[in-house]
């Protein structure tokens, strides 16, 4: 074999998408979801004193709905006290909602696949939250999504 021919069929292989390369996995099972109801009974929040920070680990009934998911144009809407537009993202591993507030922060909330019942999935919650003039407020929130109507 030349080595032209090999160099091609190299980059051939290396560039075949990841999905296209297991053609066995089974179909995403949040790929037909249009909404969901997420609930977040523990969180993480972290505080800073100078450079060091510590977590402050708790309980909350924090909740909120997500819906009006569509894969194909790449957004949803989170609903809580007040309803926001997000980037919807699925990946093998899990249904991504981006959401940049308009300071320029990320909060992002993953529904996995892994560990799933038939409709209920496991879920975490991050906000990542600054300004220029006070340390950062971190926080993780860990709970359940289930597929709502």
């Amino acid at each position: 074999m030349s080595r032209a021919c090999a160099l091609t069929l190299a980059l051939a292989l290396f560039a075949t998408p990841v999905v296209a390369q297991n053609r066995n996995a089974p179909a995403n099972p949040l790929q037909s979801i249009r909404a969901f109801r997420c609930s977040f009974p523990t969180f993480g929040v972290g505080r800073w004193e100078g450079m060091t920070a510590t977590v402050i680990a708790g309980e909350d009934t924090f909740s909120f709905r997500i819906d009006n998911i569509n894969l194909r144009r790449a957004v949803a809407r989170v609903v809580a006290a007040a309803s926001v537009d997000v980037t919807a993202r699925l990946t093998e591993t899990g249904l991504n909602m981006i959401e940049q507030t308009p300071g320029g922060n990320f909060i992002l909330t993953t529904i996995f696949t892994g560990g799933a019942s038939a409709d209920k999935f496991h879920a975490v919650h991050s906000r990542h939250l600054g300004d220029l003039t006070t340390p950062p407020s971190a926080s993780q929130f860990y709970g359940t999504c289930e597929v709502a109507d």
